[in-house]
């Protein structure tokens, strides 16, 4: 009997495990900040379907930007998990994507669906482990850096330099499905809410509600005047805005955290980032006209 009982346990915690990833009820918002528009978008769980014989979850996706497609909604995505590996259905199959049994040190090969020159496969470094608490549950993350490229590296620049997953989340700091690009001003992702039919609203900032739109990105005025030197940079940050005087700034990391905010009133600045952790950031500055600005940079 304690056999077939110590089966019927592991089985159900297997099953719970299984559960884990995209159960009924899933739903994410990523906040969104590209160089044409700015907004959130929303993955959420459909139904269970089969694809190229798994069965796998399909997540259908839409999102609100300005100032284009006010509505805009995209292509699902399908995935599913086995034991400690979840998997998305991108370029014609189903690829691994996280890895919850991650160990420190272990070596990634994660295949890249990217057509603008990079490598089909980006070597990534697992360079951090653990496990955090949210809403009572404690969840495994890691954290990986690409060993195969360098965004300070002009003539490899992939980015994201990094990626941090949280079991059940998934990716906080770039597109749920991570993709590597060979340049620095493609679209910056950050996971600002999950919830599910098991697991409370969970918000990355408790005062942004999940489908808010900045009032910075109803505001903006996407302006090519804006240049920020160095790119990435390691002690000084210099802004330049041609025709417009900065009133104040904001930097975001990539979870969409506020790290500093300051006045200002001029067309140049010089910021002191020099204490800032390495990583991804979002400037954000408002013009004297009532405007924003934004722009990517690297530390």
């Amino acid at each position: 009997m304690k056999p077939l009982l110590l089966s019927l346990l592991l089985s159900f915690s297997l099953l719970v495990q299984a559960q884990n990833w995209c159960p009924p009820g899933a739903q994410w918002h990523y906040d969104v900040a590209a160089f044409v528009a700015g907004g959130y978008s929303t993955f959420t769980y459909e139904k269970d379907t089969l694809l190229d014989g798994e069965a796998c979850k399909k997540i259908m996706v839409s999102g609100r930007y300005y100032p284009v497609d006010p509505t805009n909604n995209q292509d699902p995505l399908f995935t599913f998990q086995r034991n400690d590996t979840v998997y998305y259905h991108y370029a014609g199959s189903f690829r691994p994507v996280f890895f919850w049994g991650a160990q420190l040190g272990d070596t990634i090969q994660y295949f890249n669906n990217e057509i603008f020159n990079c490598d089909s496969i980006v070597q990534l470094l697992v360079d951090s482990i653990g496990t955090t608490v949210i809403n009572n549950d404690t969840l495994r993350f890691y954290r990986t850096i690409n060993v195969g490229g360098d965004p300070t590296n002009i003539t490899n620049p992939i980015y994201p330099h990094q990626i941090i997953a949280i079991e059940r989340l998934g990716v906080a700091n770039a597109f749920p499905i991570p993709f590597y690009l060979c340049y620095t001003d493609g679209n910056f992702y950050n996971l600002r809410c999950y919830s599910d039919s098991t697991f409370a609203l969970y918000q990355t900032n408790p005062a942004i509600d999940c489908d808010y739109l900045y009032n910075s990105i109803s505001q903006l005025e996407q302006n090519n005047n804006i240049t920020l030197y160095p790119n990435p940079a390691t002690n000084q940050l210099n802004i330049s805005i041609e025709g417009h005087t900065i009133t104040q700034y904001q930097i975001l990391d990539f979870t969409g955290k506020l790290v500093r905010s300051n006045q200002a009133d001029n067309s140049e600045l010089s910021i002191d980032v020099s204490e800032l952790a390495q990583g991804m950031y979002l400037l954000r500055a408002q013009l004297s006209k009532g405007q924003y600005a934004m722009q990517k940079f690297i530390k």
